[in-house]
């Protein structure tokens, strides 16, 4: 199956549970209000944050399966997937004697439900953990419609079980509970449906050392990643109200989206061009699946923010308009997110190729910029956009870095990669330029859309012409670049 069938495959899936679990964010920004949304965007970082505690076993596991594939070492495979499912159970099970412990000293609520959230905190993230190692090696065997199944049903559940959640007396209790039943269901789905993926746990710990020595660093680029993602929430968290995070929060959902086509490209090709670097060390026989890759990831991501950035402000007036002010800042993150998600792609790569160091020193440095710049913005301004177009030239520098990086680690040189890197300059500035135009116009018909319906109807109309066209145009050149 060639790349782009992958990644429309496995694009899919991803768009396919996005969908409902973006239609539950919007439902419980509505429900919730901006305030108790913001402290469930709070609720959601923590649990992201939580899924680094297999500190690098999953990375090293995912990262490996690949050549182990390609030597047919099928008994060392599934020995590697039960040395991590064991060693992250060793992990959970720590932290909650650490919790019992803890818990006899400090109090953190008078009801059952207060007392058993943070253990239920604790199996959320332990049941995201196994459902990640599954899809890994589901996706490391190709199964790549199988685990674009999966997480359609898990969202799907969720947003049956989170929309129940937001009606009780303490939704935010009960939407953790919800997050917890859906993983549990979708992961019995997938071993269900992939049994070749089915081990039973083992505590070996000389397996398991030897993935967290392995995996490290690319989990400490991951947290760092995951940091930089979040940077400008908590800088918002920190210094803002929480009504203030919840209009953030909204354009970091955009954010997420316009950055997800590049990780759903790089993550159905890595298993493939470590495949065959491991049959070939030179790397040749990858060279054309790196070039793809890249464009493939580029192309896709800022043809949806291009999507994102022209609609927004119609959707959010029409459906959100308690979050009016959000507006320019999805507009923003949006392309800011295009960069995040890139940039990450090309860490991924290169992690994966050897470039440890030199991968995690870039983040390091984008880091002790961001951090303050962000930071001086806020205090300066006293507005999440101010935030938020601080962030987006910061991420475009980070991409361009990491992107040189990677053409290095995969020994691309300036001759191989002139055509492919024209095209996306040119394409890059093109929507770039087309996506800012539809946003200011688009912009501009929303907030004068009371004074004349029908110029209002014909703007979104024309919106729409050009938005297919421009699609089209895109899917063309994307298909001729491929064959």
């Amino acid at each position: 199956m060639s790349l782009t069938g992958n990644a429309v495959r496995h694009g899919v899936g991803e768009i396919g549970s996005r969908v409902p679990l973006v239609i539950l964010e919007l439902l419980l920004a509505r429900l919730l209000g901006p305030a108790i949304y913001g402290l469930w965007s709070v609720v959601h970082t923590v649990i992201q944050y939580g899924n680094f505690l297999h500190f690098g076993a999953i990375s090293s596991l995912a990262r490996r399966e690949p050549a182990l594939h390609a030597r047919n070492e099928i008994f060392e495979i599934r020995a590697l997937r039960a040395a991590a499912y064991g060693f992250q159970i060793l992990v959970v099970l720590i932290l909650v004697g650490v919790l019992a412990i803890a818990l006899c000293f400090v109090n953190i609520g008078n009801s059952a439900t207060d007392r058993a959230l943070p253990f239920v905190l604790l199996t959320t993230i332990l049941m995201q953990q196994v459902q990640i190692t599954a899809q890994s090696c589901a996706i490391n065997e190709f199964k790549i419609r199988e685990n674009a199944r999966s997480r359609i049903f898990f969202s799907v559940i969720f947003l049956v079980l989170g929309l129940a959640a937001a009606l009780w007396k303490a939704p935010l209790t009960w939407l953790i509970f919800s997050w917890t039943t859906s993983l549990i269901l979708s992961s019995i789905y997938l071993y269900r449906a992939v049994p070749s993926i089915q081990v039973l746990p083992s505590l070996d710990l000389a397996r398991s050392e030897a993935l967290v020595r392995d995996g490290f660093p690319i989990f400490f680029q991951g947290l760092l990643r995951l940091l930089i993602s979040n940077l400008d929430k908590l800088v918002i968290l920190s210094f803002a109200p929480a009504i203030v995070l919840g209009y953030y929060n909204i354009g970091s959902i955009a954010a997420g989206l316009c950055g997800m086509v590049s990780s759903i490209v790089m993550r159905v090709s890595l298993p493939n061009i470590l495949r065959q670097r491991e049959l070939d060390s030179s790397l040749e026989n990858g060279k054309n699946s790196i070039k793809d890759t890249l464009r493939l990831a580029l192309s896709g991501s800022t043809f949806f923010a291009l999507a994102v950035s022209a609609f927004s402000p119609l959707f959010i007036l029409i459906f959100l308009p308690e979050y009016s002010a959000s507006i320019w800042i999805v507009a923003v993150l949006s392309w800011a997110g295009v960069m995040i998600g890139f940039s990450q792609a090309a860490a991924d790569l290169a992690l994966s190729l050897g470039h440890k160091r030199a991968t995690v020193a870039a983040t390091f440095v984008l880091l002790a910029v961001m951090g303050p710049a962000l930071v001086l913005a806020w205090f300066i301004f006293h507005s999440g956009i101010s935030v938020a177009i601080v962030t987006l030239p910061l991420t475009f520098g980070y991409a361009l870095w990491l992107l040189r990086l990677c053409l290095r680690a995969s020994n691309l040189k300036r001759e191989d990669i002139q055509e492919n890197l024209k095209h996306m300059v040119a394409l890059g500035v093109a929507m770039v330029a087309l996506g800012s135009l539809f946003t200011e116009l688009q912009i501009w018909q929303t907030i004068n859309r009371r004074e004349n319906v029908f110029l209002f109807l014909l703007g979104n109309f024309f919106f729409l012409i050009l938005f297919i066209g421009a699609g089209i145009a895109l899917k063309k050149q994307v298909t001729r670049k491929a064959s």
